[in-house]
């Protein structure tokens, strides 16, 4: 990986002499399919974080679609296009037209952790899927605590759906403005960052914490690299 900001390259020298924790929670595509997984009845209004549901499966053995994941803070966002992606799940059909959501509720209480849904209801796939609030959707959401995960759309008969979502979950980025002194983009930002990792001190004393990936891993070099890739305009992860 290449970086615009050779200056730097002192300063990473001396925090890799910090002892490090490796691992981290990469970000994952998750397909969420239509026809196998939803909530059971009522779905409506639209769910809120916290509102208890009861997930339901037609896949085989009635598995549910899950994943699971540490403390931390999440993005999840539209992963069309993405590897791993199915390129089938660009938004799903029900008896009324096709719709773009997704539902996330923890596995051990039903809650729902993250609900969203984009682009209103169209006449085909293409039309739902081509929806700039559907292209462009991102949130997040964050677990307290380490949790399992179940992915699904917001409907509770699931056999004459077709097409499903998929999205991309990963740790959330904390803003590039580390040193929070209202100025952004700003070098002085990597350089109070550098520094606070190393040890050492912030330029205003404001200063937010070195964990900037949000995975709960700290002291862990990943975190450079988030803020580097998002300081030039890249992803968190």
């Amino acid at each position: 990986m290449r970086y615009p900001y050779a200056r730097f390259l002192p300063a990473l020298a001396v925090v890799c002499t910090v002892p490090l924790i490796t691992t981290s929670a990469p970000a994952q595509v998750v397909n969420v399919d239509s026809r196998l997984y939803g909530f059971a009845f009522p779905t409506d209004p639209a769910p809120v974080p916290g509102q208890i549901i009861t997930p339901i499966s037609l896949a085989p053995g009635g598995v549910l679609n899950q994943l699971t994941l540490p403390a931390g803070t999440y993005s999840i966002s539209n992963a069309t296009g993405l590897t791993g992606a199915d390129p089938s799940f660009t938004g799903w059909n029900y008896s009324g037209g096709w719709v773009w959501s997704i539902v996330v509720a923890n596995d051990a209480t039903h809650a729902v952790v993250f609900y969203a849904d984009r682009g209103g209801n169209r006449g085909s796939q293409a039309s739902i899927a081509a929806q700039p609030d559907v292209q462009a959707f991102s949130g997040t959401f964050t677990l307290p605590a380490p949790a399992t995960l179940d992915f699904m759309i917001r409907d509770y008969y699931l056999p004459d759906n077709a097409g499903g979502v998929a999205v991309l979950i990963g740790p959330a980025c904390d803003s590039i403005d580390f040193n929070h002194d209202g100025l952004f983009p700003d070098t002085q930002d990597i350089d109070d960052f550098l520094s606070v990792f190393s040890g050492g001190a912030c330029s205003t004393a404001t200063c937010g914490d070195i964990d900037f990936n949000n995975d709960s891993l700290f002291p862990d070099t990943s975190d450079i690299d988030s803020l580097l890739r998002v300081f030039s305009g890249g992803s968190c992860v």
